[in-house]
């Protein structure tokens, strides 16, 4: 039992430290500034992390934990908007390359583009989650 007890204990702390790891190089990315030496983990790996989780039913009120799973939520929602912007963007150029040269946006709807243009490119630059989303894409 008690031996049972000790292996599950190492296990939880590989995991801890795997993810502190990932977390202390997407740190590190963020202040360089992504330097090309230190990949940042794909979003795929962080699920697997959390997954692993609650696999082995690690404790689900510790920090690590409840910091990995901010992470993955937020760089989710980042990736949907992503998709979203990606999806978006093919039907504008399909509906133009179909309408033809006679056809052009209009003013308002010209002002909305390149507002969420301006703003979502400013929140890829910004935004470390986002980064983890389009590596995933």
């Amino acid at each position: 039992m008690l031996h049972h007890l000790r292996k599950r204990a190492e296990k939880f702390d590989d995991w801890a430290s795997k993810v502190q790891t990932l977390l202390k190089k997407m740190d590190t990315n963020c202040n360089n500034n992504e330097s090309e030496e230190t990949r940042v983990p794909s979003l795929k790996e962080l699920k697997a992390l959390l997954n692993d989780a609650v696999v082995n039913k690690y404790p689900t009120n510790s920090e690590i934990y409840e910091h990995l799973n901010t992470i993955v939520t937020e760089a989710s929602k980042c990736s949907r908007a992503a998709k979203d912007l990606l999806r978006q963007q093919e039907a504008l150029r399909k509906q133009q390359l179909t309408a033809g040269p006679q056809q052009t946006l209009s003013p308002v709807k010209r002002t909305l583009r390149s507002t969420a243009g301006r703003n979502a490119n400013s929140g890829l630059r910004d935004n470390l989650n986002i980064r983890l989303t389009l590596e995933e894409i």
